[in-house]
């Protein structure tokens, strides 16, 4: 073979080889974008569920108003991120859909487990709120008022279902029953530290629902601890026999 036609078979397979090389580097490239926004969407699609959920609780108690203002803009914020990223996707109009919760229906907890599933959703808007501070989205006056905020609610929620229950109770005669879930409410309220006006607002309903449920038995015990301790006090005034 001519030299000068092996010097240009030459340059044509390193052209083809180039082009080959250039060709499937362009479609990994694509290939990795594709995959790393479809991992974005995922990331911001579980964030936006994870606000909607708190937003879903919150909107159904007596929240600070300013804080689920602040949680539904940073929805919208994340909606509007997942958009951009899936223009052709109609995902964001669906969990935009689902921020329109009524705020005029009370939060309403059947069980237990109902229960623990409020808390944990309250839960998770603390570490939004965190993630909110870091940005510098929030200030660490507001993050310290929002959070305060949400570890009232966490209490509140489980005392209100408690009360809910024992007023059901309370329906049907159960007496002694429904004042056990009226004293189990008072138990969560005092898991919140701090002084909280509401926290002592909502301490006396339930001490007037505890007194109203039975002020029979409860006079009777408070006689009863009269009574031991006037018994109490009169012990070291008896003499000893001689």
């Amino acid at each position: 073979m001519n030299p000068d036609n092996q010097i240009v078979l030459i340059v044509l397979l390193m052209a083809v080889l180039i082009t080959a090389l250039a060709i499937n580097y362009y479609f990994h490239r694509r290939q990795e974008a594709e995959n790393t926004r479809r991992l974005k969407s995922r990331q911001i699609k579980s964030q936006i569920e994870r606000v909607l959920d708190v937003l879903t609780v919150l909107k159904q108690t007596s929240c600070n108003p300013q804080l689920i203002s602040t949680l539904a803009d940073h929805s919208v914020d994340l909606i509007a991120e997942l958009k951009r990223l899936n223009p052709a996707s109609d995902l964001a109009e669906q969990l935009q859909g689902n921020t329109a919760v009524a705020t005029d229906t009370p939060l309403v907890i059947h069980s237990d487990h109902g229960i623990k599933h409020a808390q944990a959703d309250i839960r998770s808007g603390t570490q939004i709120l965190v993630d909110l501070k870091k940005s510098g989205r929030l200030t660490p006056l507001q993050f310290s008022e929002f959070n305060q905020e949400l570890n009232w609610i966490h209490c509140l929620v489980e005392a209100d279902a408690h009360i809910e229950h024992g007023n059901k109770l309370l329906e049907g005669n159960k007496t002694s029953v429904a004042i056990s879930h009226y004293r189990q409410a008072k138990t969560a309220l005092t898991k919140l530290g701090g002084k909280d006006g509401r926290k002592e607002q909502k301490l006396e309903q339930i001490k007037k629902l505890i007194l109203d449920a039975d002020p029979i038995r409860i006079d009777k015990s408070a006689d009863n601890k009269s009574n031991k301790d006037e018994s109490a006090a009169e012990e070291p005034q008896r003499q000893p026999s001689s």
